[in-house]
């Protein structure tokens, strides 16, 4: 039983960095989006910094993503839902 988050950091565009927290599950199971960034940051560095600090919250709280994923959990302004992961 495998279960882990993995933090992906994103330039969709120019100079707009995103990032996202995914739950990989156990084999065979759909991936899942946990949290992801509410906007664009400047820097690629920036967006790992604020990547990596919802992440420790994450897994600090044990695993919010199996119960109630909200990031008002940890006192963050955010609303936070699973969501599938995509994979084309």
């Amino acid at each position: 039983m495998n279960k882990e988050l993995q933090l992906i950091v994103d330039q969709p565009s120019a100079g707009h960095f995103y990032w996202t927290i995914v739950y990989l599950g156990e084999h065979g199971e759909d991936h899942s989006v946990v949290d992801y960034s509410r906007g664009p940051l400047p820097t690629r560095s920036s967006a790992m910094n604020a990547g990596m600090a919802a992440l420790v919250g994450h897994q600090r709280a044990g695993s919010p993503w199996l119960g109630q994923a909200s990031g008002a959990r940890f006192g963050w302004n955010t609303d936070t839902v699973p969501g599938v992961l995509l994979q084309g």
